[in-house]
């Protein structure tokens, strides 16, 4: 009895053991991570660094127990730059380097500084999700004047932010052209619909935009001719089908061979489309129904649709189809222009307007 007694009380004492040198080794590790977030290899010069609100850098240099430091902090792979502030402890702002007045012993320089994230018209892809690196160099001195270099490297993210909606994606479709002209030499009818299509304020990248219409058919009639123009503003590249029902366009924003891509503040892709029916036909009360989804580069998708209903109305503003357009994209790492483009009907109909 007295032995089994004892083995349970053995057991006991282990457990309690190892449950406490757990709980020590954790402590010790929090108190380490809290460390290497201030330290540097001085034990007398602490630096620290932090975002807030995706728009301050937060920074703080501490001199302790004795002697002072003069330095700067650099910011190296960043997707933002640093605007100019006044601050006591801040001798200039130049090239993203931040030249630090003296900090002497018993103070802690409390510095923020409004940022600003890194927006081009050609822009590198992987600035979204970016790490960027704050360098603090620069020398500390003792009370016996003898000199310390002093480096530490420090962590931030900043994040682009991205607060899109339905309410946010373009997807404008409208008649520009309803009445009867000359088609190679025949009378036909020709409806031209114009759309604009994108984020209305362009504020975060593109990567795809999927976009579908349907081709409204008449009974007894054979399915339309139809022809394209279209222009791209921040889209690199299209595919274009038509399968007699519907013409989709798959517009793609790719990255080129440095990463970039386009990111246009202004504009949107156009696209003028040309139904080409019979002279007799009647379009009044034809339903046209455009179907637009929106890929962001952080993979978001929006999904918007709009509808219209055709009439009679006679409207001339006829686009030229055969014709030459001037588009800028990126193709095998660097912008090209004066692409030229020829386009006609899928049935090989050239739409001479």
């Amino acid at each position: 009895m007295k032995g089994k007694i004892l083995k349970v009380v053995t057991v006991i004492l282990l457990l309690a053991s190892l449950t406490m040198t757990n709980f020590v080794y954790m402590i010790n590790g929090l108190i380490s991570y809290a460390n290497d977030n201030v330290a540097t290899n001085n034990k007398n010069v602490e630096f620290s660094a932090n975002i807030k609100d995706n728009s301050i850098l937060e920074l703080n240099i501490s001199v302790k127990n004795e002697g002072d430091f003069n330095g700067n902090i650099s910011v190296q792979n960043s997707n933002f730059t640093l605007e100019s502030v006044q601050n006591q402890y801040i001798q200039k702002i130049e090239n993203n380097t931040i030249t630090l007045n003296q900090i002497n012993a018993g103070t802690t320089a409390k510095i923020e500084i409004p940022i600003k994230p890194i927006k081009s018209d050609v822009f590198n892809v992987g600035l979204l999700n970016m790490v960027s690196v704050l360098n603090l160099n620069g020398i500390y001195k003792n009370n016996k004047n003898k000199e310390f270099k002093i480096e530490a490297a420090k962590e931030v993210r900043l994040e682009y932010v991205e607060n899109n909606n339905q309410d946010n994606v373009k997807n404008a479709m409208e008649v520009i052209t309803n009445k009867i002209v000359k088609v190679s030499g025949e009378d036909k009818r020709v409806v031209q619909l114009q759309m604009n299509l994108g984020l209305k304020d362009n504020n975060y990248p593109v990567e795809k935009i999927d976009f579908k219409v349907n081709v409204p058919t008449i009974e007894g009639k054979e399915v339309p001719a139809v022809a394209k123009n279209i222009t791209l503003n921040t889209m690199t590249n299209y595919n274009y089908d038509y399968d007699g029902s519907n013409i989709s366009i798959a517009f793609t924003n790719e990255p080129n061979a440095e990463n970039n891509i386009l990111w246009k503040k202004q504009g949107s892709e156009k696209a003028v489309i040309s139904l080409v029916y019979d002279n007799d036909v009647d379009v009044n009360g034809l339903e046209l129904t455009a179907e637009e989804k929106v890929t962001l580069y952080n993979k978001k998708e929006l999904n918007v649709t709009n509808k219209i209903v055709l009439n009679n109305e006679v409207k001339d503003g006829i686009v030229q189809i055969q014709e030459k357009n001037t588009e800028d994209s990126i193709y095998k790492g660097k912008l090209y222009s004066a692409i030229d483009r020829s386009y006609e009907s899928k049935t090989n109909i050239a739409v001479n307007l």
